[in-house]
């Protein structure tokens, strides 16, 4: 989430970098198990498309998944101070 903006890109695009530069370490040593590879910035999926448009993981064993998480309350925050009626009737608003 704190990965700073710089030279070399903003957070994000500085988080894909280093997870392929991770799974590809992983797959050096022979690892064929699945990999979850969160996104950026808490891996919301609210914001997945415009903090990674594209995907950016290359396995040569073709055993990964994206992980996104999801909150439903109307601030994506996970707090849900209201139901579960009240916070998703407040985030259409």
């Amino acid at each position: 989430v704190g990965i700073p903006a710089g030279e070399a890109g903003t957070g994000a695009q500085r988080w894909e970098r280093i997870s392929q530069r991770v799974l590809s370490a992983i797959r050096a040593r022979g690892d064929e198990t699945t990999i979850m590879v969160p996104g950026y910035g808490y891996s919301g999926v609210q914001d997945w498309r415009k903090t990674h448009p594209d995907g950016w993981i290359v396995d040569p064993a073709k055993r990964f998944r994206y992980e996104a998480h999801h909150y439903f309350d109307h601030d994506h925050s996970g707090t849900y101070r209201l139901s579960y009626e009240g916070e998703t009737a407040r985030a259409s608003e």
